[in-house]
């Protein structure tokens, strides 16, 4: 069956100002394309946003109403159009926009799918398209022009199967619904309601009735067809199911055994890993076994030793100690006989040095008063005139140079004696501890 699924979004209450136009091509039962256009209006309302979704600013740039319909009517004219809701809302919105441009009417015949729902599903409390969409699991973004024709396309295909609709006939006959159609100025009319003569409507009947018989074979080899199709296809689809299943099954129960597999060789892992760790912690225990008897039994052996050598052990600490007292008494004796011989001496020494330093002191003695007295007798050649001044000046210098060098002499020797009779002492004794032999 073939027919086109009609969609309308406005812009205002005026039914003359659509913003949007939706269109579904159906072909032998089969969606084949949709195809939506924006329309210019001449006034858009904001609040109507909350319907659809599109702003002034989506449409302010779009195309007005005549020049979509140049592109429109073609895919309409003289096809089957449904829309939901149609005598009221989109046929209405299409008839008073083509008058308001002064448009001519395209020659359609048109449906409910309204209508259809409330004769295929009786008794429900709502035949909104979303709700009915719902209901059938028709995925759609509602108050969009394509999106709800391609919906109501798919609803209407969905009953049209239930009660076996293959051509337009079928509708009136199957569904006892009156169709509308549209194809001139101010004549919007169901079919079966049209007025004419009595041989006309004769001459219609029969015409009908004919082609209804037609239509009936043509309906029934269809249908044949179509269930022989359907048959092989779900004789098809059954065949693909049972081996897409055994093909699960299959695969299920590989999966099973590989997992069995896997946890098998995880179980006999976990098992060597379990009877490696105790035998390491077997072979822990005794080493410290091993080496707590070890332990014990040197314990043991320096405990007898000790009780074997514990007489000798204090003999021994004895004889050092006493051999250390004895070396340390001689060292001692030894190194006060030394310091003693070694002050005597120094005693010796010192007077020796102290002697040598009074003759040299009354040689100096000697010394100064002889280069005196030959100042004197240069003094006294000077005042008579036979010593000249070079003379007597170096016998001055030479005065002057060896009483300075008497003097530091004298220093020095002083600073000596000082020095040795303070650390005389203590260095004898230094020396005399080094070269002791008990401690060498």
């Amino acid at each position: 069956m073939d027919f086109v699924a009609l969609d309308f979004e406005t812009a205002t209450n005026d039914r003359h100002n659509p913003c949007e136009i939706g269109l579904t091509f159906v072909e032998n039962n089969r969606i084949v394309e949709t195809k939506s256009w924006l329309i210019k209006p001449q006034h858009f309302d904001p609040s109507y946003k909350r319907f659809h979704g599109m702003k002034p600013k989506d449409v302010s740039s779009s195309p007005a109403f005549p020049e979509v319909w140049k592109e429109v009517r073609p895919l309409i004219e003289g096809k089957f159009v449904i829309a939901h809701n149609a005598s009221v809302f989109d046929i209405v919105v299409l008839r008073k926009t083509l008058k308001h441009f002064g448009l001519p009417y395209p020659n359609i015949t048109y449906g409910c799918t309204i209508k259809f729902a409330k004769k295929v599903f009786p008794g429900r409390n709502s035949y909104a398209l979303d709700v009915l969409c719902e209901t059938h699991k028709i995925s759609f973004s509602h108050h969009r022009a394509g999106e709800d024709a391609r919906a109501c396309a798919e609803l209407a295909l969905i009953m049209f199967k239930k009660y076996g609709i293959v051509s337009v006939e079928d509708i009136s006959s199957k569904l006892y619904i009156n169709l509308g159609r549209l194809r001139a100025p101010d004549r919007h009319q169901p079919i079966e309601g049209i007025s004419a003569r009595e041989r006309q409507r004769q001459e219609k009947r029969q015409a009908k009735e004919r082609q209804r018989q037609q239509d009936e074979e043509r309906a029934k080899e269809a249908k044949r067809k179509a269930e022989e199709w359907m048959q092989q296809l779900q004789e098809a689809e059954a065949r693909k199911k049972k081996e897409e299943e055994a093909r699960r099954k299959e695969e299920a129960h590989q999966q099973w055994l590989r997992q069995q597999e896997e946890e098998l060789r995880h179980w006999k892992q976990q098992q060597e890993e379990e009877r490696l760790e105790r035998e390491r912690q077997e072979e822990e225990r005794r080493e410290k076994e091993r080496k707590a008897e070890q332990a014990r039994i040197r314990k043991e052996e320096r405990r007898q030793w000790r009780q074997e050598h514990e007489n000798l052990i204090v003999v021994a600490i004895v004889g050092i100690f006493a051999l250390i007292f004895v070396l340390g008494f001689v060292g001692m004796w030894s190194a006060g006989e030394r310091m003693q011989a070694n002050r005597l001496a120094e005693q010796e020494r010192i007077i020796a040095e102290e002697r040598l330093a009074a003759e040299q002191r009354e040689q100096e003695q000697k010394e100064r008063l002889a280069a005196e007295e030959r100042r004197r007798e240069a003094q006294e050649q000077y005042e008579a005139g036979m010593v000249h001044d070079d003379a007597l000046e170096y016998t001055e210098a030479e005065k002057c140079f060896r009483f300075a060098a008497e003097r530091g002499h004298a220093k020095a020797q002083v600073k000596r004696e000082r020095f040795l009779k303070r650390g005389g002492i203590a260095l004898a004794f230094s020396v005399e501890f080094l070269q002791n032999p008990f401690l060498a």
